[in-house]
């Protein structure tokens, strides 16, 4: 019984953590506009959607490009359609 209880409880918070969007990031949908990383302590790769800027695991940021319309769910990137050149 009381390991019912505990996987209810831990179940309802977790539904509300994901409603509440803590479980995951923002969705993002839009062009690449700039590709760029950082040369501090850790390196960063990032890329700018639309003009404003994201992190991105390192493999995404070798696949992408300038003009590729990606898509994010809050958990993975993908390039849903390939820029022009």
């Amino acid at each position: 019984m009381q390991r019912f209880l505990a996987s209810l409880v831990v179940g309802a918070m977790l539904a509300l953590a994901a409603s509440a969007g803590l479980a995951a990031g923002p969705v993002v949908d839009g062009r690449v506009t700039q590709k760029f990383s950082s040369s501090g302590e850790e390196l960063d790769f990032r890329i700018a959607v639309d003009g404003r800027p994201y992190d991105v695991p390192l493999g995404f940021y070798r696949s992408v490009q300038v003009g590729d319309m990606v898509h994010f769910d809050g958990l993975t990137w993908t390039i849903t359609s390939r820029g022009s050149g």
